[in-house]
């Protein structure tokens, strides 16, 4: 799915180990143990995938309780929708169907949202 999407939108997809070099330079090692730098005309996405934490509910609850990988597979909006954990995948996922009609709230239990993000790169995009 991920191939098809990507190469509609002239997105080039690598897979390998990466080390960034320079400001706009990356280093891929491939799993045969082949090596390419690559240049960024515009920039470097980091993409290292994430994990969800699994809540603890009933099992009658749990028709109610869904993850992120549901979340992106419901059939219908939700008319209220509550996240829990303020986090990327949270927000991005929370904000997107509030975006469609949804009433959100999301729950944090630290006092921020995006816990243990450094914010300064947000900082630094938003002086521009």
């Amino acid at each position: 799915m991920f191939a098809a999407y990507s190469s509609r939108n002239g997105v080039t997809l690598i897979e390998g180990y990466g080390k960034l070099v320079s400001a706009n330079q990356l280093e891929v090692k491939a799993a045969d143990g082949s090596s390419r730098t690559i240049e960024a005309q515009k920039g470097i996405v980091v993409a290292t995938g994430s994990a969800t934490i699994q809540v603890r509910a009933s099992n009658s609850d749990y028709q109610q309780v869904i993850g992120a990988r549901e979340a992106v597979s419901l059939h219908q909006i939700p008319g209220r929708l509550v996240v829990i954990g303020g986090g990327v995948i949270g927000l991005e996922l929370g904000m997107v169907y509030q975006a469609l009609g949804s009433q959100l709230t999301i729950v944090e239990l630290t006092n921020t949202l995006l816990p243990g993000i450094d914010l300064m790169p947000c900082e630094l995009s938003s002086e521009r």
